[in-house]
């Protein structure tokens, strides 16, 4: 059961590498919203918005990108999202400057450049934005649009972990259970995977119950595992990957007594109860 590096495909076999890592989808750098959105979205006022942007405000031009981007109050256009980001990124947004950067890496509204991506991602980075200092790591431990350098690549996550970026400190779960990058230390890829997990991130919690269930750098324990393999399982925004680790938990369930079951089944839902998903989270 190789640990879980954030925003990679599931790595097979026996491998804990980190490798395909990709910087976060532009769906997920958009989700929070600035106060310029809340009043954009509130009250329809996509022209007050605009005349804002138009008039050099930063805050506005970086919304008004966010509206283009996810078609809020307006039509739906990529190259328009990232003009303003640019215009936004040219002032030194550094949220515009991230979101940037992940249309240069994905090709979204932009043609392709890792290049690109990683000077707008270091950009941001040097203001301390959490996530941009996790993009740019991820272009680091990848190579792409930089040196592969695995050593400056723990340096931007753990940066990011510092701010509680819940993929940074799986990250360095990964780098510390791999020996990539730092030295092979289980105990502290626990702790880091910990971190994750409790931030609310899946492949944290799926690590943790790695971990519990190989005792690697824990004392064996399948009734945590089960456990955190369940947080795992709801936290999970893949629907394909979330019922595969459901389905290795039921079949875990068989060799557990009923009672540990029960108890931790409330445990879960009270976890469930306590961190909603977001309307179309899954």
């Amino acid at each position: 059961m190789p640990p879980l590096a954030s925003a990679i495909i599931l790595t097979t076999g026996n491998s804990t590498q980190m490798r395909t890592y990709k910087p976060l989808l532009l769906a997920f750098l958009l989700a929070s919203l600035t106060p310029f959105q809340a009043h954009a979205q509130g009250n329809g006022s996509i022209s007050s918005l605009r005349k804002a942007a138009d008039a050099g405000d930063a805050k506005a031009q970086d919304a008004l990108g966010v509206a283009y981007a996810k078609g809020q109050g307006v039509a739906k256009d990529e190259s328009a999202a990232a003009q303003w980001f640019r215009k936004a990124a040219d002032q030194g947004n550094a949220h515009a400057e991230d979101t940037l950067g992940a249309m240069y890496e994905s090709g979204h509204g932009v043609a392709k450049d890792p290049a690109q991506a990683a000077q707008w991602f270091r950009k941001a980075a040097t203001q301390g934005y959490a996530r941009a200092e996790y993009n740019l790591g991820v272009l680091y431990a990848a190579g792409n649009g930089l040196p592969k350098d695995q050593t400056q690549a723990i340096q931007w996550f753990r940066k990011a972990a510092m701010q509680h970026d819940a993929d940074a400190e799986n990250n360095l779960g990964v780098a510390y259970a791999s020996g990539q990058g730092a030295p092979k230390d289980a105990p502290s890829a626990v702790q880091w995977f910990l971190l994750a997990a409790n931030d609310g991130s899946a492949k944290g919690q799926y690590n943790v119950g790695a971990m519990f269930l190989t005792g690697q750098g824990v004392p064996k324990d399948p009734v945590r595992a089960y456990y955190w393999l369940g947080l795992a399982a709801y936290d999970e925004q893949d629907p394909a990957r979330a019922q595969s680790i459901e389905a290795a938990r039921q079949a875990m369930a068989t060799h557990l007594p009923p009672e540990a079951v029960h108890r931790v089944e409330n445990q879960v839902q009270q976890w469930m109860d306590a961190h909603p998903l977001h309307p179309g989270a899954k």
